[in-house]
This record gives C-alpha cells, sequence and structure tokens, in this order.
C-alpha cells in the first residue's frame, strides 16, 4: 500500500485532477462534495498524498429493507450507506478501497455504541461486485437502474 493519510473532507484539498473510472464519481467529488458536505447531508473521507485526493468515500446514516440472515421477513436495518466510492485511476489496486471500507467499518462499530447501527449497505455498479464480495457484503437480487444492491451485515461479519 502507498503512504496515504486519511481526512475528513474539506476545500483545502486538490482535486481537480482526480479520475477514477467512473464518470458518476467523479463529477460527485468535483461538482456536489462541497455542496453536499456543507449541507450535511453527506460525509466524505479522502485518502491523500500531499492535499492530493487519491480516494474518497462519502457515507451517510441511513437504514435499509431487507431480509437478514436467520429472519422470515424483510424489516428496516439501520446502517451505514456508502453513497460513492472512488480511487484515482493511477492509485487502483493499491489497498486504498479497502482501507476506506475498513475505515467504514469502524465508524459502524462506533455508531453503534450509541445509537443502533448493523450494516453497510452500497447500490454498486458491476465492475465493482468483486470488490464488495471481497469485504463480505452479501449480494441481493434487486437493482436499481444500473446498480446492485448490497449489504455488509456487521451482526454476521
Amino acid at each position: 500500500m502507498i503512504s496515504s493519510e486519511l481526512a475528513p473532507f474539506s476545500e483545502e484539498f486538490y482535486f481537480d485532477d482526480f479520475h477514477s473510472k467512473n464518470e458518476e464519481v467523479n463529477n460527485f467529488l468535483k461538482e456536489r462534495a462541497i455542496i453536499e458536505t456543507a449541507d450535511n447531508t453527506t460525509k466524505i473521507y479522502v485518502a491523500h498524498v500531499d492535499r492530493r485526493i487519491i480516494a474518497y468515500v462519502a457515507i451517510m446514516c441511513s437504514h435499509y429493507r431487507y431480509k437478514p440472515v436467520g429472519f422470515d421477513t424483510e424489516f428496516r436495518v439501520p446502517g451505514l450507506l456508502i453513497g460513492q466510492l472512488g480511487v484515482d485511476e493511477r492509485f487502483e489496486h493499491k489497498g486504498i478501497g479497502s482501507m476506506l471500507i475498513d475505515y467504514c467499518i469502524s465508524i459502524v462499530m462506533e455508531i453503534k455504541t450509541l445509537a443502533a447501527c448493523r450494516i453497510i449497505y452500497v447500490e454498486s455498479f458491476d465492475d465493482a461486485i468483486a470488490f464488495y464480495q471481497k469485504h463480505q457484503f452479501i449480494l441481493l437480487d434487486n437493482h436499481v437502474k444500473d446498480r446492485n444492491k448490497m449489504v455488509l451485515d456487521l451482526r454476521i461479519a
């Protein structure tokens, strides 16, 4: 893994040259990150080298309706939504995305000491399914547009 630091997003970081393989991920960072951070609708954490963003994760508290293992019916399960996760293509396959997932797990573990929080979920693009499955996310069979619903249930993980 390269030597990077993890910090909350702010306008002090450089991100104009950030480029992942996914334009939606690029556009969110460049067009929405400042607004959603200011509105407190999304919390963004960035991996950076010398204040230059090389990866980020955008998260929020929410709930997801699904049927957990061992239950007969669906119900709302509180958790953390990964709204965006992106790694600059120059830094892919260096463990940075995994570091961001681990950080999200640590956030859930902290939240659950104060309030109910059990899962991390994501609506993943097809090309990211294997990445999330490597981190024990379960692929659910529902689809939203071009996304795949995936969940990591921290009760069983």
